[in-house]
């Protein structure tokens, strides 16, 4: 609840604030009301402020414009406005590539209580070498009077090391942003509850995925083509040269039934591409635009 006038800057500032949040506040104008100087008085009387705004959070009174902001940009606001749950956690995030870690910071950041489930140790780049030959002997390659000879268990430990670096890395930017990370697989098996599992495909569902370009833009193509040769026999499908330019409700989806969405999408010569699925994700991760059949 904000005690507010109308014409006060320092009102208006943070009803942009709330608007920018999007939390749901109440104003009463004081200046707009024929007993407003009758109620900032008991105010006064009550929180010992004299000032607009007067702001109260569930009954609680927090204060003025600084304090409000201040609250805010030490990501305590938000929390403040929620009702409080039973849950683990206020987000669980099922991957550890570069939108996933993203996201969990950015959700640790506002003071939510965050959890990442991914089976491979999160690293959100590709393993990318270096050009020059002095990094070379590093991956096995030895250029010793001119003959040039490879040792393929070299090769496997550099790249192992190098894998384990950065993850290292990101494990301990998870750990600093007090983010639980857990090496398993996961699933969502209710509105509020994860277990750790199979995914998507892996858990029968009908998966299709519509590529807008690549399959994984910037990463090595010969791994990048193995992935999606693989995904395709296990039973995903892939619209390739595509970008998604319209989602319909067809059909809200109930506790026995899936919804239907219609997916309208272009290819690269410009021809429109309708599809209908149950549940749609989009993923704007890398080069991919996932499309979920349930």
């Amino acid at each position: 609840m904000m005690f507010s006038k109308s014409y006060c800057p320092f009102c208006t500032a943070l009803k942009e604030l709330f608007k920018s949040l999007k939390i749901e506040y109440e104003a009463l104008e004081l200046d707009l009301i024929s007993n407003g100087a009758e109620i900032q008085q008991v105010l006064l009387n009550l929180s010992s402020q004299k000032t607009v705004p007067n702001v109260y959070i569930k009954e609680k009174h927090i204060g003025g414009h600084d304090s409000v902001v201040a609250l805010h940009r030490e990501n305590k606001l938000l929390p403040m406005m929620d009702t409080p749950h039973n849950f683990d956690y206020d987000l669980i995030v099922i991957g550890g590539g570069s939108g996933g870690l993203s996201a969990a910071k950015e959700a640790a950041s506002l003071g939510r209580r965050v959890a990442v489930c991914d089976f491979v140790k999160p690293s959100p780049a590709g393993t990318t070498w270096g050009h020059h030959l002095k990094d070379a002997k590093s991956y096995g390659w030895g250029l010793e009077a001119g003959d040039v000879t490879h040792s393929w268990a070299e090769l496997k430990e550099g790249v192992q090391n190098h894998i384990g670096s950065i993850n290292w890395g990101y494990r301990v930017q998870l750990r600093e942003n007090n983010i639980k990370y857990l090496n398993a697989y996961a699933q969502f098996i209710g509105p509020n509850t994860v277990k750790c599992g199979g995914f998507l495909a892996g858990v029968g569902l009908d998966v299709t995925i519509m590529v807008r370009s690549i399959l994984l833009r910037g990463f090595d193509q010969y791994c990048a083509d193995l992935i999606g040769k693989y995904m395709e026999n296990n039973g995903v499908k892939f619209i390739k040269g595509s970008v998604p330019t319209k989602i319909e409700k067809l059909k809200d989806g109930t506790d026995s039934e899936p919804g239907l969405y219609r997916v309208t999408a272009k290819d690269s010569e410009g021809k429109e591409v309708v599809e209908e699925y149950n549940t749609v994700s989009i993923l704007s991760l890398g080069s991919l635009y996932c499309l979920i059949v349930q």
